[in-house]
């Protein structure tokens, strides 16, 4: 959570991060805001993280992501938010 302290506000104190508790495999992981409640403004993983592609279309924001393991994925295509992963990072084909 200290990825995001500066950001964290009064203004948005009342938001909160989707928790994967532990090793966690996705097919694929979409960033675009819209996608999740209007409380969560970001996802947390604690542990590593296994996903084919990370992406989001809107290029201007989208939900943080915090990794506290390694990410290993097919393709990362995001803008916008931050991305913060406390482990190695496996990107086979793009990035």
């Amino acid at each position: 959570m200290r990825v995001f302290w500066d950001y964290w506000t009064d203004a948005n104190k009342d938001f909160s991060f989707l928790l994967y508790d532990g090793d966690t495999v996705l097919d694929n992981l979409n960033l675009d805001n819209e996608n999740y409640d209007n409380d969560i403004i970001g996802i947390l993983v604690n542990g590593n993280l296994e996903v084919n592609n990370i992406y989001n279309f809107e290029s201007d924001y989208g939900v943080h992501l915090v990794v506290l393991g390694d990410v290993s994925a097919k393709n990362i295509i995001v803008a916008g938010q931050d991305i913060n992963i406390n482990g190695n990072l496996n990107v086979a084909e793009v990035f």
